[in-house]
C-alpha cells in the first residue's frame, strides 16, 4: 500500500526509550547491550551511521546526512520490531529528504511510517509496506523528521535501508 501526503492524527501511539549518542563517542540505549544498538557520531554536519543487531528503541540522528536500516544485515528483521529514528540535524535545515534504497516488508502488517517532526505525535506524511521500493524520496518540510518501523509477530522479510539529507 502506498499512501503519502495525508495527515492522520491518531494512527499510532507508542512508547520508546531514547538513545542519544554524543558527538564523540559510541553508546547504547539504557538497559541494552552493545549488540542491541550502537551509533557513532562525529562533529556536527558529519555523516552518522547506525549499526545494530536488530531494530529496537529510538535513535537520534543529528548529522546533516546519513543512513539507517532495520539492521537485518542480509537476514530478515525480527518479529514484533518497533524502532524509531528521529532525524534532527544539529545544523537545522528547512527540510529533510528520506530516500529508501531497498524495501521489503509484510504488506499487511509491517509498516514504515514517516512523520513531519521530532516524534510520532507529529503529523504523519507517509507510510509504506510491501515489497516495492517507495517513490524516490519523501520530503519533510520541517527541521526534524521521524521514521518508525513496526512489525507484527508473524511473517518477517528482508526489511529496508534508507538515507537522509
Amino acid at each position: 500500500m502506498w499512501i503519502s501526503g495525508a495527515v492522520f492524527s491518531c494512527l499510532l501511539s507508542t512508547a520508546y526509550t531514547t538513545f542519544v549518542p554524543d558527538t564523540a563517542s559510541t553508546g547504547t540505549a539504557p538497559g541494552a547491550t552493545t549488540s542491541d544498538a550502537t551509533a557513532t557520531g562525529t562533529s556536527p554536519g558529519a555523516t552518522t551511521s547506525v549499526v545494530a543487531s536488530f531494530c529496537a528503541g529510538s535513535v537520534l540522528l543529528t548529522a546533516s546526512s546519513g543512513s539507517f536500516t532495520d539492521h537485518t544485515g542480509g537476514g530478515n528483521y525480527a518479529s514484533s520490531s518497533n524502532c524509531t529514528w528521529v532525524i534532527q540535524p544539529a545544523v537545522a535545515a528547512g527540510s529533510i529528504s528520506v530516500t529508501f534504497l531497498r524495501f521489503s516488508t509484510e504488506s499487511c502488517c509491517d509498516t514504515v511510517y514517516v512523520y513531519s517532526g521530532a516524534s510520532t505525535s507529529a503529523p504523519l506524511i507517509a507510510f509504506y509496506s510491501g515489497n516495492r521500493v517507495p517513490p524516490p524520496s519523501v520530503n519533510v518540510l520541517s527541521s526534524a523528521a521521524t521514521v518508525q518501523f513496526v512489525s507484527d509477530a508473524s511473517e518477517d522479510r528482508p526489511g529496508f535501508e534508507a538515507t537522509y539529507t
